[in-house]
């Protein structure tokens, strides 16, 4: 008898190459379709499914060094297992949260210009869309004068 078995093949995904997650309700939103090794027949698209993302580690140890002379801002924090990306928000001057720049490194230099008198800054893994939340921050400074 033949094995039911014979030639399926199980894929697993890890979380660091997921997209980045919803991030109002912390959920990643996944649907799949199988593809024969041809190429030649694909199947529908499944239904949408819904995974509630893990919650970030309580404290993550990091720094933030303000070096006015040369007006730079060095940030450094430690790494987060299935994270390969971080994304990095500021506030200037008490004004909106803004979208700074993405590295894959745990640490990042910022340097402004005149003008800038207090910043905030926070770092968070991917989400949709692309933009600062609460519950998706893994840390955030208290804001500094600068």
């Amino acid at each position: 008898m033949a094995n039911p078995d014979q030639g399926v093949k199980k894929i697993i995904i890890p979380k660091s190459k997921l997209p980045g997650f919803f991030g109002e309700n912390k959920q990643y939103v996944l649907r799949y379709r199988f593809i024969s090794e041809d190429k030649n027949r694909t199947s529908h698209w499944s239904p949408l499914y819904k995974i509630i993302a893990e919650d970030t580690p309580n404290e993550i140890l990091n720094s933030m060094i303000i070096d006015t002379t040369n007006k730079i801002i060095n940030i450094t924090w430690e790494p987060q297992e299935n994270i390969e990306e971080y994304f990095i928000y500021v506030k200037w001057n008490n004004s909106g949260w803004q979208y700074y720049a993405k590295t894959s490194q745990t640490n990042y230099s910022i340097v402004y210009g005149l003008g800038k008198e207090y910043v905030h800054i926070a770092v968070q893994p991917k989400t949709i869309p692309l933009e600062r939340f609460a519950d998706a921050i893994l840390f955030e400074n208290e804001g500094s004068l600068i």
